[in-house]
């Protein structure tokens, strides 16, 4: 019975100090931490991560710049860094029992850092080649009249050629008697003078109008001419021999002889020309029509004009216009009104100056009567042609 009641005993007492240890006793030899502890600290990643890479630009271009252009190079460079941090937490956690139990967690903290680089190259060329020219120029070619070393005279056109032989470049005037002779006409021509083609001269070919009357000498008249001018002058008694008679005598001529020709009477009367017959000058009636035209573009009229199937026709001197002048007439002109008409109020008409080239020229108004000088390439004016063909 006691054996029982001491083994009931020994079993109640292990028991009660299995369940209830003392604190007398050291018995972590024989604890066991089966709890699941969770980490609640918060971890804080005080690390200062540098970025020690060295950006190296890989488009170290070499730019050549032939133009002095300014060019510019962008070059992006991304770099990755990745940067491991651990955290150990030494914190307590506290069993149902009482016990304190060390926990020791490694939290890895894996940090990406991407750092993009963006590098502007500016970079300014300054082109500053220098060309030599080492080569030789031969001028092997033949001037034939056409390169531009023509620059003054008349024969040079305004790009520096040479004009070509059948350009007109002057007029002269020669003038002459028609004979010796008593009564002799005076009388006048025009040549016209050509470029050579190969010359800024007017050296080139002539072409003589042929010998007009330009005054009709009565039988007691001689014909007179210098350089500038043919005349007639009649004698004071009678002409013999080409010569005024120097007679003194007192003998008088009863004869009662009349010389009844005229300067016009040889002319045919034909409708589109007229014989003035104060000079015996033939002129185109019409004239030119409107609009008037530069001086070379009335000159050129006058040379290409055919009336009455004649076409031998210049432009007149101004001495020859201004002998169109008449006194005033009722239809308000200073002209013959019978043979020209009331038109004069136009314009003025344009005169020859005798020689090329022509900037400027003189005109005759024949409403006022007056005779003005007008350029030859801004100013229009009319022309009226005058006959230059042989005597009739």
């Amino acid at each position: 019975m006691r054996t029982w009641l001491a083994i009931i005993m020994v079993l109640l007492f292990g028991c009660e100090r299995n369940y209830y240890p003392s604190d007398d006793h050291d018995i972590s030899y024989l604890d066991s931490d089966a709890d699941s502890d969770t980490d609640t600290d918060t971890d804080t990643d005080t690390n200062t991560d540098t970025d020690t890479d060295t950006d190296t630009d890989t488009n170290a271009n070499t730019d050549t710049d032939t133009n002095g252009d300014t060019d510019t190079d962008t070059d992006t460079d991304t770099d990755t860094d990745t940067d491991t941090d651990t955290d150990t937490d030494t914190g307590m956690d506290a069993g149902p029992d009482g016990s304190t139990d060390t926990d020791t967690d490694t939290d890895t903290d894996t940090d990406t850092d991407t750092d993009t680089f963006t590098d502007t190259d500016t970079d300014t060329d300054t082109d500053t080649d220098t060309d030599t020219d080492t080569g030789s120029d031969s001028d092997t070619g033949s001037d034939t009249g056409t390169a531009t070393d023509c620059t003054v005279g008349p024969c040079c056109d305004a790009v520096g050629t040479y004009r070509p032989s059948t350009y007109s470049c002057g007029m002269t005037i020669d003038y002459l008697c028609a004979s010796t002779d008593c009564g002799a006409d005076a009388q006048e021509q025009y040549t016209t003078h050509f470029c050579s083609g190969t010359s800024e001269l007017c050296n080139g070919g002539t072409l003589p109008s042929g010998w007009t009357t330009v005054e009709y000498c009565g039988s007691d008249a001689i014909c007179e001419y210098d350089t500038t001018d043919s005349w007639c002058t009649n004698c004071p008694g009678t002409c013999t021999g080409g010569a005024c008679d120097t007679d003194t005598d007192s003998d008088t001529d009863t004869d009662s002889d009349t010389d009844t020709s005229g300067p016009c009477d040889l002319v045919p009367a034909l409708p589109g020309i007229w014989c003035d017959p104060s000079t015996g000058h033939v002129w185109e009636r019409a004239g030119s029509s409107l609009p008037s035209d530069t001086w070379t573009p009335a000159y050129s009229r006058c040379v290409a004009l055919i009336v009455d199937g004649i076409d031998a026709w210049r432009m007149p001197l101004i001495g020859e216009l201004q002998s169109l002048l008449r006194p005033l007439g009722p239809l308000g002109c200073r002209w013959e009104e019978s043979v020209f008409g009331p038109d004069c109020w136009h314009d003025e008409y344009w005169s020859f100056p005798g020689i090329f080239p022509v900037p400027s020229a003189q005109a005759v108004n024949f409403q006022t009567g007056a005779t003005v000088t007008l350029s030859a390439t801004t100013h229009n004016a009319l022309s009226r042609c005058i006959y230059c063909g042989l005597p009739w």
